[in-house]
């Protein structure tokens, strides 16, 4: 069975904005062998920056990967938002999407429509139902 994993965390460095495209090049080099799928988003400005990520995959590969995770020092705080069993992959397409949602996006009902829109646009459905999760998160 599948599993769905999201957490929030923060960024710990000023260098965020050349940590996320090279987080996204490891994990789009790296899923992929792992049978991993997800999104990356970066939302906020300078200093309080949250990273918010929904994983999918094998239980064990998960497990790796969420300790791998932990330990980076990109980031601090990891909060385990979201732990379950799923059926079918929200983010099957993607060995791992980003975006970043802008600082002027201030309240959960913007970011969760800037995150919707983008999200739904290259997603299924499945993808959509994670997205007020994720504003909550991120407002």
């Amino acid at each position: 069975m599948l599993r769905q994993m999201m957490y929030s965390s923060r960024a710990r460095s000023e260098t965020y904005e050349t940590d996320l495209p090279e987080i996204l090049r490891c994990s789009r080099r790296n899923n992929p062998e792992m049978g991993i799928t997800g999104v990356l988003i970066l939302v906020g400005e300078a200093p309080n920056i949250t990273y918010i990520q929904a994983i999918e995959g094998e239980r064990e590969h998960l497990d790796l990967l969420v300790d791998t995770i932990s330990g980076d020092p990109r980031h601090t705080g990891l909060k385990i938002l979201l732990d379950q069993e799923v059926e079918a992959r929200a983010f099957a397409a993607w060995s791992m999407g980003g975006m970043v949602v802008p600082p002027s996006v201030a309240d959960a009902g913007r970011i969760e429509a800037e995150v919707r829109d983008a999200l739904c646009r290259f997603s299924g459905p499945s993808a959509c139902t994670l997205i007020s999760q994720i504003a909550k998160v991120a407002a």
